[in-house]
């Protein structure tokens, strides 16, 4: 497990989440991010289940993009035994007992995959069940998923894609894009729509429950940057469309552009 958090009243309804998952030999590397994270770290109460395999990471990163790769980078460095990584914010939770373990069963027996996306339940921040948001395997259908980031980006869809709920292969290479908002958006999107046999759906139980209304998530909502992101989101992948139709094959993509080769010259 990964989590990039400050130290609140969540973490431990968090990390109790993590401690009562089915599977055996789950670790967590927590990350605590923000000006005066080490003088927190003392504070934190870690479950005797997993006190053990728990690795308590300070920094200031500026970003959570910057946070969740570090952690990425920790566990590449550091922790050769870790095949699968999970990201929770502190106030997510699991929301079946068998989250963890139903998807690792299900990476397994998808041979080459990179990464399994599943739902979440999405709770009001005081745990108020509002509706499901499962992952389906729609998602994988380029214009489905275009559908989908349209309505993001005009605010009229009902749910978001499921990027949270992302498990991906230690050591896989999967980054997230540096930005300031919706980084795991396109983190997924550009997964879904250019490598869709990498991930897997998980389509039962629901991975994680998910509080709409946390700090983070109402501070971004009311930031001018939360809504430019999804629009941008959903130009990218028009583009990304347009160019699946151009002859060639795509060599890769940032943020500033793609790369094809076609007839051994490179556009």
């Amino acid at each position: 497990m990964a989590s990039r958090v400050p130290v609140s009243a969540d973490l431990s309804r968090c990390l109790e989440s993590i401690a009562d998952q089915t599977l055996e030999g789950i670790g967590v590397v927590l990350l605590l991010d923000g000006i005066g994270a080490r003088q927190h770290a003392s504070a934190v109460e870690i479950p005797v289940a997993i006190a053990d395999r728990t690795w308590i990471l300070a920094a200031h990163c500026g970003t959570a993009a910057r946070a969740r790769n570090g952690i990425l980078d920790f566990i590449d460095d550091q922790l050769d035994q870790v095949a699968w990584v999970v990201r929770l914010d502190a106030d997510d939770t699991f929301a079946h007992l068998a989250s963890v373990e139903t998807a690792v069963d299900l990476a397994e027996r998808s041979g080459e995959c990179n990464a399994v996306l599943g739902g979440n339940r999405v709770l009001s921040r005081e745990g108020v069940h509002l509706r499901d948001n499962p992952a389906h395997p729609s998602l994988r259908d380029r214009a489905f998923l275009r559908t989908i980031l349209g309505e993001m980006a005009d605010g009229t869809a009902k749910n978001e894609l499921p990027s949270c709920n992302l498990m991906v292969r230690a050591r896989s290479g999967i980054r997230y894009p540096d930005m300031s908002s919706a980084e795991d958006h396109w983190l997924v999107a550009d997964m879904l729509f250019h490598r869709p046999s990498s991930v897997a759906v998980l389509t039962d139980p629901l991975f994680v429950d998910y509080r709409l209304d946390g700090a983070v998530t109402r501070e971004a909502r009311g930031a001018l940057k939360y809504r430019l992101s999804r629009r941008a989101l959903q130009l990218a992948a028009e583009t990304w469309a347009h160019v699946a139709d151009l002859p060639g094959a795509v060599l890769g993509l940032g943020q500033e552009g793609i790369v094809r080769l076609h007839h051994g010259h490179v556009f």
